[in-house]
């Protein structure tokens, strides 16, 4: 029990040196993540509907 004591004290020390992003920061990030995640989508979701078709038409 009290290696896990000290091990949950050096976590603590380590998260204290971490430089945390400001919020403007992190709502930016997030804001340029979701915009990324739905152009990705339509991209593939046209993909997929192309493919579709393209292997309807030659399956017959």
């Amino acid at each position: 029990m009290n290696k896990f004591l000290t091990y949950l004290a050096e976590v603590r020390q380590e998260l204290e040196k971490v430089i945390w992003p400001k919020r403007s920061e992190f709502i930016g990030t997030v804001k340029v993540v979701c915009v990324v995640i739905v152009i990705l989508s339509a991209v593939l979701g046209s993909m997929d509907l192309v493919f579709n078709y393209a292997l309807k038409q030659l399956l017959g």
